[in-house]
């Protein structure tokens, strides 16, 4: 189990874990003597005890087939409503993803006087960490493996509006002793449900596996994948990438990372391990961490990719999101990303093109209205009792609405990429790159070229949508910063680095807000 720091680093007295059930706290069933018999030790940690169990009335035969782990968590331990707040989640959160791939599964949770028992999934394999110890190191491919197999499951978590934020190799365990046995996630006792945008301050998790934004106090759903690229070098060679004889120590190196896994690259193994196991670090392992890779796109890179062909790839968040933020855009900015949309090459891209296949689950090369409700209402999984990550039907239909730029009733490739790029990402990357084509976006507008976008040159790329002079004039004056009726090449850049919505903008001066076309 990860901690929970003070301010300055140290650990701090760790949150214990709540209590309640059917008369009780959780409103748990109370009848886990009647059905269960306890057995051996198995383990214990910060926030309880874990047996062996087996349900009772059985043959032995059967009981190998329903034999679990039981973690007791008593209540003694926990410190107020906020702890019993905690277990609480943990419980909520692996019922969601029960049944999902590579989680260990809850079975069913109970409570009694003295403590709360979680029925989970017996997993013999013992933890990654283990295995770690005594190979010291794995092959690439076998590394590749695993990491594919955390990907998988951080991509379901994160579609599904959980943060695991204690990704650790203790926390990953198999499911059985086979070398080839199936990697599991476990312990969520640390774990929340997010809402887009929304940002955590709490310094929580292992040392280790910290990602700097934790650390400075104003982090999301991209700190597991900072945690999945440390587990991975340290698959990789046996080692932390960033160490340190104190807990402080390690910090700063976390602070430092850049410069340290360079330095780190120059020594044994790093020189023999391919580039591409490298590269895909790199990107888990971005600083920045808007800039840092998705699980979606980790699991498209070609490291991760097995002879050639994708993983099984959730739904991107941030896909979605960005599908999301399109319908708020106005024209200019949704015509100068088509524009930049094209300037990607298709591997670019691979990400995109894997999530564009997931969603076209007829193979026409085009997605319908009800394709797309069906991918995107799948995110309502992730919804907890609030609902707050759920896209309805009417929201679905607005985004359509808004990709659909030849009108015709389905969304195509191009249509399905212009929407769903991470310009955020994507500016944050190679500035140099974005900026060339943010260049080439104008110029192919910028049909004289004269190095100013005119209303007529406007009118020709927007024909398609319906808009008429009056609305393009409208549009330009919402755009032209200094007033001269045109679009000059910094105006066009502003427009693609603004995240404020046409319409919000135009709402608050009392215009009218940016038009669209509807499906037929």
């Amino acid at each position: 189990m990860g901690q929970c720091f003070s301010s300055d680093g140290s650990a701090a007295a760790a949150p214990a874990k709540g209590s309640g059930g059917k008369g009780g706290m959780f409103g748990y069933p109370t009848n886990f003597e009647d059905l269960y018999d306890t057995g051996k030790e198995l383990g214990r940690g910060t926030f309880g005890t874990t047996y062996l169990c087996t349900k009772k009335g059985m043959s032995a035969e059967e009981k190998a087939k329903h034999t679990y782990a039981v973690k007791v968590i008593l209540k003694s331990s926990l410190q107020g409503e906020g702890d019993i707040e905690d277990v609480k989640r943990e419980v909520k959160i692996m019922q969601l993803l029960k049944g999902k791939s590579h989680v260990v599964t809850l079975e069913d949770a109970f409570e009694d006087k003295t403590s709360v028992k979680m029925i989970l999934e017996l997993c013999a394999g013992g933890e990654l960490f283990e295995r770690i110890i005594s190979k010291k190191h794995y092959s690439e491919k076998d590394a590749s493996t695993i990491v594919r197999q955390m990907l998988e499951v951080v991509g379901a978590c994160h579609v599904n509006g959980i943060i695991h934020r204690d990704l650790k190799p203790e926390n990953f365990l198999f499911s059985c002793e086979e070398e080839d046995s199936e990697l599991k996630v476990t312990d969520f006792g640390l774990s929340t449900f997010y809402r887009h945008g929304q940002r955590f301050t709490e310094v929580v998790g292992s040392a280790y596996y910290i990602a700097p934004e934790v650390l400075q106090r104003g982090y999301g759903p991209p700190c597991d994948i900072w945690s999945i690229g440390v587990i991975m070098y340290i698959v990789l060679c046996g080692r932390p990438p960033f160490f340190g004889r104190t807990e402080s120590a390690v910090f700063n190196n976390i602070m430092k990372a850049k410069a340290r896994l360079e330095e780190n690259f120059k020594r044994d193994p790093w020189p023999k391990i391919t580039k591409e196991a490298k590269d895909l670090i790199r990107k888990m392992l971005n600083m920045d961490p808007q800039a840092r890779i998705t699980a979606s796109q980790a699991l498209a890179h070609d490291w991760i990719r097995k002879d050639g062909v994708a993983p099984d790839i959730p739904l991107d968040v941030n896909v979605v999101q960005s599908l999301k933020d399109f319908t708020g855009y106005s024209k200019i900015k949704q015509l100068a990303l088509r524009h930049v949309a094209q300037t990607y090459s298709d591997e670019e891209i691979r990400d995109i093109r894997d999530q564009f296949a997931l969603m076209d689950k007829d193979g026409t090369g085009t997605l319908s209205l009800d394709e797309m409700i069906e991918a995107l209402q799948n995110m309502q999984l992730g919804a907890d009792e609030n609902k707050r990550n759920a896209i309805g039907e009417d929201e679905i239909k607005e985004i359509v609405k808004a990709m659909d730029y030849d009108g015709d009733g389905e969304i195509d490739y191009m249509e399905f990429v212009t929407a769903a790029l991470h310009i955020t990402q994507q500016q944050r990357g190679d500035k140099d790159a974005w900026l060339g084509r943010v260049r080439t976006a104008f110029d192919k507008i910028d049909a004289d070229g004269n190095g100013y976008i005119d209303l007529k040159e406007l009118e020709s790329e927007l024909a398609a949508s319906g808009e008429t002079p009056e609305a393009i004039q409208e549009l330009i004056k919402e755009h032209d910063a200094n007033g001269d009726g045109l679009i000059d090449f910094n105006e066009f850049s502003a427009i693609l680095r603004n995240r404020a919505s046409s319409r919000t903008r135009s709402r608050s001066r009392g215009s009218r807000g940016s038009s669209g076309k509807g499906k037929k």
